[in-house]
């Protein structure tokens, strides 16, 4: 038997709707978007139930809280760095000739 966090057989957190209670549900449509590992999942009959499903986290979203000085700041540590050091290697080079 395997693992299962909740009692029962069926873990409501796999439950798309888990909240919901969908009345007479006739069909369910589902379609890919633009994020990585995200589809968009509608449920119609005598309600409607529209809903974004992902497998375990959004992978191309970032947090609201993303350090977006640091990334900034790193890109440019690297430029500068680069920039120097292709410099300093020539200048060795011209004094070596």
């Amino acid at each position: 038997v395997p693992y299962s966090p909740s009692l029962g057989a069926i873990n409501p957190l796999t439950i798309v709707s888990h909240r919901h209670h969908i009345a007479r549900p006739r069909k369910v449509v589902c379609a890919p978007t633009m994020l990585e590992s995200t589809s968009l999942v509608l449920t119609y009959g005598l309600d409607v139930f529209l809903t974004r499903v992902t497998p375990a986290r959004e992978f191309d979203r970032l947090n609201e809280d993303f350090n977006y000085v640091a990334l900034v700041g790193a890109i440019v540590f690297l430029v500068v760095s680069t920039i120097a050091s292709s410099w300093y290697s020539s200048r060795k080079d011209l004094e070596k000739a």
